[in-house]
């Protein structure tokens, strides 16, 4: 330590300046790096934090304005959740879409010639549980129509796939047969 000591003695006076600034250009990026841009990192987090934070209080501010009765706010909901359960309720019987759906082909005057429910597939854990039905009515082609029309309107979630309709070589002339598997939804 001594013998350094001694070298630097023995240094010109613009040596040591030198050895002075780059010492000092050292001590300042150590600031630079080890204080300043920590707290400029912290400060930009802040900043993002609070533009959150106040975009929001706007969404909270909206809504109030858009809400200010909360009374006819949670009617509505309640509403919407009614009609949900209408959509999907919790649980549906096989019996129970057998007996729907035979009123509603009676309603157009079909003749239902067979329903009989579907074995379900494998199913992956969902969120939801499946019925299916294979249908098979005859009658006029407008009334066929106007039951594929209301059983898709009339509340429930149901989806028609497999749908074949042919001509029916029996009966009258605008007669069809036809063929599908209906599957309702539920809950589980």
């Amino acid at each position: 330590m001594q013998e350094f000591y001694l070298q630097l003695q023995n240094l010109k006076r613009t040596d040591k300046y030198s050895l002075l600034l780059i010492a000092a250009v050292a001590v300042c990026l150590a600031i630079k790096f080890l204080a300043i841009d920590p707290l400029q990192n912290r400060g930009q987090l802040t900043q993002n934090l609070l533009a959150e934070e106040q975009q929001r209080l706007v969404n909270y501010r909206s809504f109030a304005e858009e809400y200010r009765d909360y009374e006819a706010f949670t009617a509505e909901q309640a509403q919407a959740v009614e009609m949900a359960y209408k959509l999907l309720p919790e649980e549906v019987t096989a019996a129970e879409l057998i007996r729907e759906y035979t009123e509603l082909a009676g309603k157009y005057n079909l003749r239902v010639q067979s329903i009989k429910p579907v074995p379900p597939q494998k199913q992956t854990k969902k969120a939801y549980e499946a019925v299916t039905l294979k249908i098979i009515l005859n009658g006029n082609f407008y009334k066929t129509a106007e039951f594929l029309d209301e059983l898709q309107n009339n509340g429930r979630l149901v989806t028609v796939s497999n749908a074949v309709m042919e001509r029916n070589t029996e009966g009258l002339p605008s007669g069809v047969t036809l063929t599908a598997d209906l599957t309702a939804y539920a809950l589980k």
